[in-house]
């Protein structure tokens, strides 16, 4: 491997059938130059060769097209190409077409057009970057021959004598790099190695980040996940790391770094910097630990027949069919009773049998980026049932119970700080609930696709979010102010549309409701006249002005700034139309994220 010396810049890639990883530790100090692009076939496979004075840091990304043709992108960071856009037609069985150029000041980009989706392979040299493309019998590394433009190949007699001149020193730079292209081979590549033993592998699975932290003894570790910024760490006892902070920049699908410490006496953390909000499940296998990190996906495991858990998005919740742990709403009742253990990690939740008689003991392994393991244990001589929550990390619960869905749900939060300004957007009804109804119009749709429309614009902006729903799921209205209150939310939107027998009446109105503790300064009239002028002024609607609202659940029962914006009516036939078009819902989402962005300046 090239040694790692001062202002020389050296880069780790795994890639494995179409993934793109790269690993840079530090920076370049100059620019390489593009030579040549030469297309290659041999055993059944295809190829370019790609030549540079020096090859340097580089990444690889490929897509599949919509009509089938599948694109190979290699961005050479740090390099340069004095020539103009070539697009070469190669007309072979995988490859149609490669072009390159300087694609930015500083990067050029090889681009390889095949026919359709190929596995591909890299070979690097010092001066060469290999692309076999195909399932062909390939010989990586091995025939340095064949990596020779046709100008190398064929140079006139006295070049060849100034070669057999040099010989020796020929001999002893081959064998260089030769050295060179092994050690960055294609398995080495993805190993990045820490100290006391520890090695951390990344490798791109099919859109989803694995990482694989090795050792001879992995025994004693624990993982849990913060926000602002996103990253998940490993703390690993017995590891004698250093106390300084060591980082590798690296760029997957969502890991962007890792980095490794002495948090405190006898443990080592390595922590994995995510581009943005994750989930992950934790294998273990042979002494190692996998992560397999990815997006945020909606999905539902059915823990038992009358037991689920649920993924949706920011709200993550268990659901128990035909539980009645909680009575009532405003005067809440609870039918159980709740404690964390000392590290308040482990959550228990204890209540008589009879009031969730169908769940099954057992214990499941979650081993995801939320929770362990759930147990559900029932003891035949109290005639009492616990569930036993076994998180990564401490964890909100708040559980309600639903007589329209006639069940329990159990909602897990990780509460912000008061500096985090977090804003909760409600999209009103869902699930059972369709609210107003015109047609094929559903209000519960229209709200929802403004809801997420207005997340996507709020995130752009860094602002901090929590969505009660992201799909066409029940949430209870009390359920919904609950989970406002336990996060610890600076604002409380609630996104609906309006409905009323006279069709001539249209336009947009927000409705909201002064809690005695708001005083008189930022409140939900703030909230609400900053929602109502943005909106009227950015949709032209009718401008049916701010309402008290007391008797509304989702403003009464919260406790911070909370207003009902009232988007438009679904029975007036303008305002139908509009509510129809996407632009129209896009216009409702920035009207609103400036007025949020106006409100939380005005928060003291």
């Amino acid at each position: 491997m090239k040694k790692l010396l001062a202002g020389i810049l050296v880069v780790f890639t795994v890639l494995i059938a179409g993934s793109h990883l790269t690993y840079t530790i530090v920076g370049a100090s100059s620019y390489s130059r593009l030579i040549d692009v030469k297309y290659f076939s041999e055993n059944g496979g295809e190829g370019v060769i790609i030549y540079f004075d020096v090859l340097k840091n580089y990444s690889v990304f490929s897509y599949l097209n919509p009509d089938k043709t599948y694109v190979v992108y290699i961005d050479f960071k740090d390099s340069l190409y004095d020539g103009r856009t070539i697009r070469n037609n190669i007309g072979g069985n995988l490859i149609n077409s490669v072009k390159y150029a300087q694609n930015q000041k500083d990067v050029v980009r090889v681009v390889l057009y095949l026919k359709s989706e190929q596995q591909y392979k890299i070979e690097e040299g010092a001066d060469y970057l290999k692309i076999y493309v195909g399932n062909g019998n390939f010989d990586l590394g091995e025939n340095k021959d064949a990596t020779k433009t046709d100008s190398q190949q064929n140079g006139n007699e006295s070049t060849k004598e100034t070669e057999n001149e040099n010989n020796k020193d020929n001999s002893t730079a081959q064998d260089e790099r030769q050295n060179t292209a092994d050690s960055r081979g294609e398995i080495e590549r993805g190993i990045i190695g820490l100290p006391d033993g520890i090695s951390v592998a990344l490798a791109d699975r099919s859109g989803i980040d694995e990482v694989t932290i090795s050792r001879d003894s992995l025994e004693n570790y624990s993982i849990s996940s913060l926000t602002q910024p996103d990253r998940v760490y490993i703390d690993i006892k017995d590891l004698d790391f250093p106390e300084k902070m060591g980082e590798v920049v690296v760029q997957g699908n969502l890991v962007t770094g890792i980095r490794y410490a002495k948090p405190q006496e006898n443990v080592g953390r390595i922590v994995l910097d995510l581009a943005s909000k994750a989930t992950y499940q934790v294998s273990e296998s042979d002494g190692k630990i996998v992560l397999s990190i990815q997006k945020p996906v909606f999905r539902t495991l059915s823990i038992s027949d009358n037991m689920k858990y649920c993924i949706e998005g920011d709200r993550v919740y268990f659901i128990l069919k035909g539980a009645v742990l909680t009575e009532g709403g405003a005067d809440l009742k609870t039918n159980y009773t709740a404690k964390y253990d000392s590290t308040g990690k482990i959550y228990t939740v204890t209540f008589p049998t009879k009031y969730a008689a169908n769940l099954q003991n057992g214990v499941v392994n979650l081993n995801d980026s939320m929770f362990e393991t759930v147990t559900i244990a029932k003891n035949i001589l109290t005639s009492k049932t616990s569930i036993v929550f076994k998180a990564r990390e401490k964890f909100a619960y708040v559980i309600m119970s639903r007589p329209q869905t006639n069940d329990t749900a159990i909602t897990i939060l990780r509460p912000s700080s008061k500096g985090d300004k977090l804003v909760v957007i409600d999209a009103g009804h869902g699930g059972e609930e369709p609210g107003a109804v015109n047609g094929n119009l559903k209000e519960k749709d229209i709200n929802l696709d403004i809801a997420l429309r207005l997340n996507e614009l709020l995130k752009k902006k860094n602002i901090n979010t929590y969505m009660i729903r992201e799909k066409d799921s029940f949430v209870g209205l009390y359920e919904r102010a609950f989970i406002a209150n336990s996060l610890n939310a600076a604002l409380f939107l609630s996104i609906h549309n309006n409905a009323m027998e006279d069709k001539s009446y249209g336009g947009t109105m927000t409705l909201y409701h002064i809690k005695s503790g708001e005083g008189s300064g930022f409140n939900s009239l703030s909230f609400a006249k900053n929602l109502q002028n943005s909106l009227v002024k950015t949709l032209g609607t009718s401008d049916r002005n701010t309402r008290a609202r007391p008797d509304l659940v989702v403003l009464k029962a919260t406790k911070m700034p909370a207003s009902l914006a009232e988007i438009a009516f679904m029975t007036n036939q303008t305002d139908r139309q509009n509510l129809q078009k996407e632009d129209f819902r896009q216009k409702a989402a920035q009207a609103l994220c400036d007025a949020i962005v106006k409100s939380l300046s005005e928060i003291k």
